[in-house]
């Protein structure tokens, strides 16, 4: 299933996203470091397929070494996992998809 996302409501998600880790006591600023470069680097478009946005972020720089990567893609990943508590039909990539 493809999940199509609007940059306000992404915006919106990763607002709720960072004010539930904070309640949880975690301050989260490299989390929210990435979010926010994430929502900057997404384009013109209003709405586009979230799988896609999070591919074109993955490869925005080639030739970056694999943890600097997979921690970048985690931060998202956990976003994604957030949407899905308010849909359960949002786009989730896989562990082995930053690969």
């Amino acid at each position: 299933m493809i999940t199509i996302v609007t940059l306000s409501e992404l915006e919106r998600d990763a607002e709720s996203f960072l004010q539930s880790k904070r309640a949880m006591g975690h301050p989260y600023k490299r989390g929210a470091f990435e979010i926010d470069r994430f929502l900057e680097h997404w384009g013109e478009e209003d709405s586009i397929p979230l799988a896609e946005a999070i591919q074109r972020w993955c490869g925005r720089r080639p030739g970056r070494k694999a943890v600097t990567l997979a921690n970048e893609f985690g931060v998202i990943r956990q976003l994604c996992l957030h949407r899905r508590r308010r849909d359960p039909t949002s786009y989730v990539p896989e562990h082995s998809w930053r690969r």
